[in-house]
């Protein structure tokens, strides 16, 4: 048997002598221990972060949820009239998010709405906040408030809201203006029920001072309101305009502008016919006297009279009579006022004179013993009145004298007084020739 030693022995020395040395290194070099530990919580940390079934909580304290379905209410008939803004933001959500996710995490990985479309009838309801759990971001664990308060009322068209034009302020006197038409004339007006069934027109109001003036069609974009039948103002932002000319709350006024002046009114064929015997048309008198037509310029420039359309016939009459009768309007002209004129004719009797000479000159009221000398014992009696009255005239009728009451012995210039007794009692117009008398008084 061999003294050798195993070849294994050797080995195992210098094993140990390694193994010792690196204890007496770990248990008196702290620096290589902490750099030991800090190694050591890295791997942990990275070992945690790759697992995915471990998770943190994160909160959001501002999240804000969205509302879907709209439309879909809508067309089912519905609509949600309170304001829901204060309940849909600031909204508290606490989140199991993935280590490896949690700093990339955002509220819309989540996608917190409501749903509208799961109304189904009005009054007050609570509608619960839904979310989506999310395989890379993890899962909602819960969400302050859980319900949104709802206030739901039906919603409603109304197809035909006319549009009615207010005018306010004026067109230069020499400008007219057709009527203005709103485009569109009939507005569709959809929201709640309450609201729509309130309103009975919109109404806008153009200021005829602001519209620029000239010859043609005149187009003018304003806004329109909503009013009740009270004439106040119906307001909401529930309230929908359902046309494309009007969506925005305004309408196109249209109207279109002509040149205008006033003209005269001829009485020339209008007056037709003969009075009664012995009388005439003294006057005729057209009210008003001028009207405001409107036409094109070039029409408007030759056109300085209108006549009328139709005649007064004052046959067989004595006494005055009026008519109102139209105006014959010309083709050319847009605008007429008034279109008809009162035409009054005074008919009175035809005025002659006839004269009567020679007639003799009383003294009236003469003193008893008085001595009267005349520088003329006639005159000439010129008599205006009424045909027929002077036709049945004698000089018999005619009466002249002057009045010496109270005069004393002198020479006076008398005027002469004329009477007439006419049966009927007609009233003349009387010029006597000479009018005064020279009175020579005696004792």
């Amino acid at each position: 048997m061999s003294n050798t030693p195993a070849p294994e022995a050797p080995k195992r020395r210098r094993l140990v002598v390694v193994l010792k040395a690196l204890w007496e290194a770990l248990t008196n070099n702290w620096g290589f221990k902490l750099l030991s530990l800090a190694m050591a919580l890295v791997l942990w940390a990275a070992l945690i972060s790759q697992d995915e079934k471990l998770t943190r909580e994160k909160v959001f304290t501002t999240a804000t949820i969205s509302e879907i379905g709209d439309q879909t209410i809508k067309r089912n008939g519905f609509i949600v009239v309170n304001d829901l803004t204060d309940q849909l933001n600031n909204v508290t959500m606490r989140v199991d998010v993935p280590q490896l996710k949690y700093e990339d995490a955002s509220v819309s990985d989540y996608n917190l709405r409501i749903d509208l479309s799961r109304v189904h009838s009005a009054g007050p309801q609570e509608l619960t906040v839904m979310f989506t759990n999310s395989t890379t971001y993890g899962n909602v664990s819960s969400v302050e408030p859980s319900t949104v308060h709802v206030e739901v009322e039906e919603y409603e068209s109304s197809y035909r809201v006319p549009v009615q034009v207010n005018l306010t302020g004026e067109l230069d006197s020499g400008w007219y203006h057709t009527v203005p038409k709103a485009d569109p004339s009939i507005i569709t007006v959809s929201g709640p029920k309450s609201l729509v069934e309130s309103i009975v027109r919109a109404e806008v109001t153009l200021d005829l001072s602001t519209v620029k003036l000239r010859e043609g069609t005149a187009r003018t974009s304003l806004p329109f309101r909503l009013v009740d039948s009270e004439g106040n103002n119906v307001e909401s932002a529930l309230l929908e305009i359902a046309s494309t000319e009007s969506a925005s709350g305004r309408v196109v006024v249209e109207q279109d502008l002509y040149p205008a002046k006033t003209i005269g009114l001829s009485d020339v064929g209008m007056v037709i016919g003969t009075p009664a015997e012995g009388y005439e048309v003294k006057a005729v008198t057209i009210t008003p006297a001028q009207v405001t037509v409107a036409a094109q310029a070039a029409a408007l420039e030759g056109l300085d009279v209108l006549y009328p359309d139709s005649t007064l016939d004052v046959s067989g009459l004595s006494s005055s009579v009026n008519k109102k009768i139209k105006i014959r309007v010309p083709s050319e002209l847009v605008y007429l006022n008034p279109d008809s004129v009162t035409v009054a004719v005074e008919i009175g009797p035809v005025i002659a004179t006839r004269s009567f000479p020679g007639i003799r000159i009383a003294v009236t009221s003469q003193s008893a013993g008085q001595r009267i000398v005349l520088s003329s014992y006639t005159a000439d009696v010129m008599v205006q009145g009424a045909f027929l009255s002077l036709g049945g005239l004698r000089s018999s009728m005619l009466g002249l004298s002057c009045d010496v009451t109270g005069l004393g012995p002198g020479t006076y210039e008398l005027p002469l007084n004329c009477t007439v007794n006419s049966p009927d009692g007609e009233s003349f117009e009387i010029v006597m020739t000479p009018a005064t008398v020279q009175v020579t008084i005696s004792e």
